[in-house]
């Protein structure tokens, strides 16, 4: 390829090499090795001590989170921002759908009962 980008997808690890030159005609080659992960996601994540069920999992942004009482829950994305926080009580059915999260890795953390949840 001749394009200052070059996208790949690999499916297994993969190395690969890219030669430059310059406007000078100076050349130089460079080696990076790609490494895949061959996880396919996780079971529905069931958490005994605060009966939190978070479904499904993996998901394509959207997945539902259900509980079994009143609990305040809090997203955080990969670099701790707060990307929102739910509130799941009997007005909800103690179930809540959440939607619209880019693509990332999130954290759900809160509060039931002076407990803390993760």
């Amino acid at each position: 390829m001749t394009t200052g980008t070059i996208n790949v997808n690999p499916t297994s690890n993969t190395t690969y090499t890219v030669t430059g030159t310059d406007a000078s005609g100076c050349v130089s080659t460079g080696t990076v090795q790609v490494k895949v992960s061959t996880c396919n996601g996780i079971n529905e994540f069931e958490n005994e001590n605060s009966s939190l069920l978070v479904y499904p999992n993996p998901n394509n942004g959207e997945f539902t989170i259900r509980a079994q009482g009143d609990l305040s829950l809090t997203v955080i994305n990969e670099l701790g921002q707060i990307d929102r926080t739910l509130f799941l009580s009997g007005a909800n059915d103690y179930k809540i759908s959440v939607t619209d999260l880019t693509k990332g890795i999130y954290f759900i953390t809160g509060r039931k009962d002076n407990v803390q949840v993760n």
